[in-house]
């Protein structure tokens, strides 16, 4: 399951039978997206394992649909496509903005929803 606590770290464990392994707890969420260094603190193996675990948790009820939005730095590509590797590999769908603003991604967000 996910976890968090007031320090703003964040811990996202799959169990056994789901087939991943992830254990983060490092604070590598901030307020709009993936925090840490590329390829040294945060790899595109770790974005497919969360890829993995958000596609999983977002299909249980039905089908997930994960919506991806990055910015214009050169790792943003790495981690999108390893994050959709993950979500669609679990059987969800995602859903890539592109190169877009983080406002754009919660409009959108919120224009599906309702």
């Amino acid at each position: 399951g996910t976890t968090s606590n007031a320090d703003g770290f964040f811990s996202l464990t799959l169990e056994a039978g789901n087939d991943v392994y992830l254990n983060i707890s490092r604070k590598y969420f901030g307020t709009d997206g993936f925090r840490g260094e590329a390829n040294k603190v945060l790899t595109a193996d770790h974005a497919y394992k969360i890829g993995r675990y958000l596609g999983w948790y977002y299909n249980q009820n039905h089908r997930g649909r994960i919506i991806i939005g990055k910015d214009t730095r050169r790792s943003s590509y790495m981690f999108e496509y390893a994050l959709v590797a993950g979500i669609t590999a679990s059987g969800a769908d995602a859903f890539l903005l592109h190169i877009t603003t983080t406002p754009s991604v919660a409009y959108v967000v919120r224009d599906l929803s309702g």
